[in-house]
């Protein structure tokens, strides 16, 4: 799996880097070793915005979260993007 980071008007530090990461681990068993995980985070005035794009050798992923937090936007996102990829797996598992 590969992640790269995109930041607009932040700078990415490490512990939201490691944050990140850490959550990441939970989808690895999703998804396969040639994913590539792409997480853009965005800091406009109040509005922290994390947007996260998965593109997998079957299908492709994406979600977005706006909170007031930056950590709190990735864990939304990140929730999102797991249910997207929990739901895949068993429509293709009743198939």
């Amino acid at each position: 799996m590969k992640v790269h980071f995109t930041c607009r008007r932040t700078s990415l530090t490490p512990a939201i880097r490691s944050f990140a990461e850490e959550k990441i681990e939970r989808l690895s068993r999703f998804l396969d070793e040639g994913s590539e995980i792409h997480l853009v985070l965005a800091v406009e005035k109040h509005r922290h915005q994390a947007e996260m794009m998965i593109n997998s050798s079957r299908r492709h992923f994406a979600g977005t979260a706006i909170t007031e937090d930056l950590y709190s936007a990735v864990g939304l996102v990140l929730e999102k993007i797991e249910k997207q990829l929990r739901r895949d797996k068993t429509r293709r598992a009743d198939r």
